[in-house]
């Protein structure tokens, strides 16, 4: 149901509106105003679709009636009035039409016709931006969480390894060592488990037993049987075998 406010402070007009509407059964009439500030409240409780609003009302005109409402109350607007000197301002507000008093039974209808057509191209964007943002916050809510740092044992001591701060990742055996600038730290995970906890978007597989962190790479150097060197940014050289180089060699190319 399309909810309708008419305001014009000439109830012979307000009567011709609401008797074409009377025509269109998907239309509601939920108002009827004679005033600015009339109109005003109307607007604001009843949240009409469309508002056929007169210009010149005796506490002000509809300008003014739309310069009080914020862009989430503005209704779609069909301008009714019999002075012709407002038209360009009236667009200038966003009116979908400008009924200039007398108009006929045709003219009116395409006014309507106008303000519907309008009405539900705003709520298709609405609804458009409603289901972008839903699926916005669904691949959000589905999105793997990585962790942001890892915890290793140091001499009974309990250190925190940022993520961010891992230049590469070496194999030992049930561990893997975290080469953190010029530390070291032990911890108990396997590579393949350590595929599963990195971000891919941060850090790549190049060897059986290396992982890097894709921001620290500042070089590639060609080696030998197809294998490539990885130059850090600490200047550690680092082995990519050409076994992950088909898959490494795209990732690099999009950091550069």
């Amino acid at each position: 149901m399309t909810r309708v406010v008419i305001a014009d402070d000439e109830s012979l007009a307000r009567d011709t509106i609401r008797l074409l509407l009377k025509e269109r059964p998907e239309i509601a009439v939920v108002a009827e105003t004679d005033r600015g500030a009339s109109t005003i409240a109307a607007i604001k409780t009843e949240k009409p679709d469309i508002v056929f609003l007169d210009i010149q009302m005796p506490d002000g005109d509809g300008f003014s009636v739309l310069e009080a409402l914020t862009p989430k109350e503005l209704p779609v607007v069909i301008f009714v009035t019999a002075y012709d000197q407002y038209a360009v301002k009236a667009f200038d507000f966003h009116a979908v039409d400008y009924l200039l008093k007398p108009y006929d039974d045709d003219r009116f209808f395409k006014a309507l016709d106008r303000a519907i057509h309008q009405l539900k191209s705003i709520e298709n964007s609405n609804l458009s931006e409603k289901i972008a943002s839903l699926l916005a916050a669904r691949q959000e809510e589905h999105k793997p969480q990585y962790p942001e740092r890892f915890s290793v044992r140091t001499r009974n001591i309990m250190e925190f390894i940022p993520v961010q701060d891992i230049d590469w990742i070496e194999a030992a055996g049930d561990y893997v060592v975290l080469h953190v600038g010029n530390r070291s730290h032990l911890l108990r995970e396997t590579m393949e488990r350590m595929t599963t906890l990195l971000d891919p978007q941060k850090f790549v597989r190049v060897h059986r037993s290396s992982i890097l962190a894709i921001e620290k790479v500042k070089a590639i150097q060609p080696h030998f049987n197809g294998a490539y060197i990885a130059v850090l940014t600490n200047n550690k050289k680092i082995t990519i075998s050409r076994r992950y180089w088909g898959q490494v060699e795209p990732i690099l190319n999009r950091k550069s």
